[in-house]
């Protein structure tokens, strides 16, 4: 399709129905992640507070702990880049003699909480793998998917 778009042979309706094609395809894939992990979770969540029993805590809610202490640092980490990303955006206008407007407060709260859903950490998070070379199981493995996925899914 690339091809034929810089030759100038494609018409504008291949381009619509590309798109359309294109957008059902990524549709489909971001499903088949999250009916992957779907069928995964029970065993994920109990795994997960397996682990965390092990390691000394007493009780499985400390997940719940670890969860918003994930998402504070990524809201605050977001909202530091966002921060800055607009300072030298306006810094290069100044230097363009752009007049300069700085947006309102609410603006940087609605970037900082858009963004990227968990389709890509699930897919990425999801491959880590079952057991390691000498076939003992890979260590929190569990407690790793499930901070991935509490983590990208409450944004």
């Amino acid at each position: 399709m690339s091809y034929s778009e810089l030759t100038g042979q494609a018409l504008a309706i291949t381009r619509v129905r590309r798109g359309a094609v294109w957008d059902t395809v990524q549709f489909s894939l971001n499903g088949i992640i999250f009916v992957l992990f779907g069928e995964q979770l029970p065993g994920i969540v109990s795994g997960a507070a397996r682990v965390v029993t092990e390691t000394g805590h007493m009780h499985p809610l400390w997940l719940v702990v670890y969860v918003i202490a994930i998402n504070v640092a990524l809201c605050l980490l977001r909202f530091a880049w966002v921060w800055v990303s607009l300072r030298f955006t306006l810094f290069r206008a100044a230097r363009r003699g752009e007049e300069i407007r700085k947006p309102h407060w609410k603006l940087l709260l609605a970037a900082t909480l858009a963004g990227a859903r968990g389709a890509i950490t699930l897919a990425g998070i999801l491959t880590l793998p079952l057991v390691m070379n000498d076939g003992t199981p890979f260590p929190a493995r569990d407690l790793a998917i499930f901070l991935a996925a509490a983590s990208s899914s409450s944004r």
